[in-house]
């Protein structure tokens, strides 16, 4: 089979569909990922056949910093804020996406798509009239017994909370979303508008939806249609012969292991002031620690260090993790998964989106302490949290649990292996 896999994002965006197209290859198929030009040298790092599409500005670290700003103080009046002023900024550019992603589903046989592509990747599959499929990061899809991502945990005394956010969840999404996605179908594909709820179709398709998430992190609900697949994490490890920079490997070697420390993709307002929090909340943890730079570039603010913290670029997850005592990130998906994969203890500061739905699923399963919201973050609360996270002898035994039970699972090939049947049968 022919399938092209339309993503869009940050890097916790794009990584686990190059993971899933990794999978397809393995499997005999021929996989390409249509995503922003930024993350064309990954997916060539993998082996993985590339097409660019959207602003080759966007995202990129310099655009997320002309926005930490802004993105801030959204925060701080509340996620759907945040929500609104992020999917403004994606469907700026997803008339050009769409175009740009058109020639690489030409000869497909299949178009995947996740949630920030899946208006331009229906309207493509329409155009084309070839077979579509749901490949999401996110349980967002109705359920009695999880609240939408986009939601906080509901309060008990409020009956049909958690059915309620998805269906606000999805009008909240379209509202923001309705003039790009008509403009993309009219302007580029020449399609009228959907008849119906457009949210009907994308989440029944006659293929079947593969969620990219562990089900010992999250049980499938009960209630979900059969079509809907919880098929573990698609996780992407170090590519073949990779080792680990110099500095890093004489700094592991050099005292106890570090805790690891890095926000991914968010942009910050004050790096420097992040990194003093984090040094100093170390010192007072007493931990040695690896601040990895992402792109709110710590790295470049962290000139004069103690020499009981290392900070770096980057490195892979899935070689770093198991080597910590704990993780403090940004609660991403896929940072998240990764750590629980390891199985070491979790410090959750989320800033907005999803996050604070996977800091709560690190602290419901005990794998971490109450996450700091990125807005309440101070050197105290960040300190007595590693201390914890390392101390707590129940956290690190629950930690180990998880990472015991997700390691046996294998995401990619199983969401592969039901593609493939659905995709035969239809």
């Amino acid at each position: 089979m022919r399938i092209a896999l339309l993503t869009a994002g940050t890097r916790g965006d794009v990584q686990p569909y190059i993971a899933l197209a990794r999978a397809l290859a393995r499997a005999g198929h021929a996989a390409t990922v249509v995503a922003p030009r930024a993350f064309e040298p990954l997916a060539r790092e993998y082996g993985v056949a590339f097409h660019p599409a959207g602003a080759d500005e966007w995202p990129t670290p310099e655009r997320l910093r002309e926005l930490a700003g802004e993105m801030d103080g959204l925060s701080r009046k509340g996620n759907l804020a945040l929500i609104r002023r992020v999917m403004e900024v994606f469907a700026q550019h997803m008339t050009r996406y769409t175009a740009e992603a058109l020639p690489a589903c030409e000869g497909a046989e299949a178009v995947g798509y996740g949630a920030l592509t899946s208006f331009a990747a229906l309207s493509i599959a329409e155009k084309l009239g070839i077979k579509y499929f749901a490949a999401m990061l996110q349980a967002a899809f109705p359920t009695r017994e999880l609240p939408s991502p986009l939601f906080p945990p509901g309060p008990s005394w409020i009956p049909g909370y958690n059915r309620l956010s998805h269906w606000a969840a999805d009008r909240i999404i379209w509202r923001m979303s309705r003039e790009s996605a008509l403009r993309l179908r009219r302007e580029v594909l020449g399609l009228p508008p959907w008849e119906g709820w457009i949210f009907d179709t994308l989440r029944k398709a006659a293929p079947p939806v593969l969620v990219g998430v562990s089900p010992t992190v999250l049980p499938r609900p009960r209630d979900w249609e059969p079509y809907l697949h919880m098929t573990g994490y698609w996780f992407l490890d170090e590519p073949a012969g990779w080792t680990p920079p110099r500095a890093l490997a004489e700094f592991l070697a050099s005292g106890p292991a570090p805790v690891c420390v890095g926000f991914g993709s968010m942009p910050s307002t004050d790096p420097a002031a992040d990194v003093r929090t984090i040094v100093t909340a170390l010192a007072r943890a007493g931990q040695r620690g690896i601040i990895f730079s992402g792109w709110a570039e710590l790295h470049a603010q962290a000139r004069e260090l103690p020499p009981t913290v290392l900070a770096i670029d980057s490195a892979p997850h899935a070689w770093v993790f198991p080597r910590a005592p704990a993780v403090v990130h940004h609660g991403g998906a896929g940072t998240t998964g990764a750590a629980f994969r390891a199985g070491v203890p979790q410090v959750v500061v989320p800033v907005g989106t999803d996050q604070p739905f996977w800091a709560h699923r690190v602290a419901h399963l005990g794998a971490g302490p109450a996450p700091i919201p990125r807005k309440r973050l101070t050197v105290d609360r960040l300190a007595a949290a590693i201390s914890r996270a390392v101390g707590d002898d129940g956290i690190r035994a629950r930690a180990h649990d998880v990472g015991e039970r997700v390691r046996t699972e294998d995401g990619a090939t199983r969401a592969v292996e039901i593609l493939e049947r659905a995709l035969a049968a239809a």
